[in-house]
């Protein structure tokens, strides 16, 4: 499965609609829309996250599942729209690629060795993340309660 970013779904679909993939399935905003989904709401179910310089890294790095960074415009990126987090290498708790010949080799590294990049993902899920658990809505509630009592009193 495959979901691109919004800015790139119309050249992305415009480019794999003729072709014949058996084994992948491209997701769009509207396709999201039409099943009244969100993507939070099915990126718990992805094995693995290829990604660039997404900020969706730091949502799936919740999950401590494996990454793998395409890089390859690493330098243009940061001349054009500068990168958020510096320096890159420590920030990104996965392989990093500019080949497909790599690619694919790390895809398969990364979902068959269970360790691999591991404890850097648990190292800056830890720098990123205070709670790892399923109760931030009732934290974030509980705050508010004590805000509005705070006001009543």
């Amino acid at each position: 499965m495959s979901k691109v970013h919004h800015a790139e779904e119309r050249t992305i679909t415009a480019k794999t609609k003729t072709r014949k993939l058996e084994n992948l399935l491209f997701i769009s905003n509207d396709d999201l829309d039409k099943a009244g989904l969100d993507l939070y709401e099915i990126l718990n179910c992805a094995d693995l996250l290829i990604t660039d310089y997404s900020s969706i890294y730091g949502d799936f790095l919740f999950m401590n599942k494996p990454i793998v960074f395409i890089n390859a415009d690493i330098e243009k990126y940061r001349e054009e729209r500068g990168i958020s987090l510096e320096p890159y290498d420590f920030w990104t708790a996965g392989p990093k690629v500019k080949a497909q010949d790599v690619l694919e080799t790390e895809i398969l590294k990364s979902l068959e060795e269970e360790d691999y990049y591991r404890q850097k993902r648990e190292e800056l899920r830890d720098v990123f993340y205070k709670y790892k658990d399923g109760n931030s809505s009732l934290r974030v509630w509980d705050y508010i309660d004590s805000v509005l009592d705070n006001i009543n009193k």
